[in-house]
């Protein structure tokens, strides 16, 4: 099913993903097509009658400020997700961070820059 996120305006394909922790308590998320797990709150989905339905396409213009900064947010979550996921326990979680915003703001910063050209 199709779903907007919230921070971005992007319109992404999304299971729903049913899991249960160690005391077998019910965790329901949803996977990105990018592979990216999503909380419920984290996306926008259209109500219809019974249950999710696809999300109408939508989303927020290129030159509106806010486009920019909700998209490094996201994809310095995403950076940030996929060093801890690959990285050894004795690296510093600071340095990570760090490493994630620094990656995610040149990604944006050339984005836009290709947006204007």
């Amino acid at each position: 099913m199709k779903a907007r996120v919230k921070a971005t305006g992007e319109i992404i394909e999304v299971n729903k993903v049913t899991s249960y922790s160690k005391d077998f308590e019910v965790l329901v998320y949803y996977k990105g097509d990018d592979g990216f797990p999503y909380k419920e709150e984290q996306l926008d989905f259209e109500d219809l009658t019974q249950g999710k339905a696809d999300v109408k396409e939508k989303s927020l213009p290129k030159n509106e400020p806010d486009y920019w900064e909700k998209l490094k947010h996201q994809y310095a979550g995403m950076f940030t997700k996929s060093f801890l996921d690959n990285c050894d326990t004795s690296v510093d979680p600071e340095q990570i961070i760090d490493d994630a915003i620094n990656m995610a703001t040149s990604l944006v910063i050339k984005l836009k820059l290709n947006e204007e050209s």
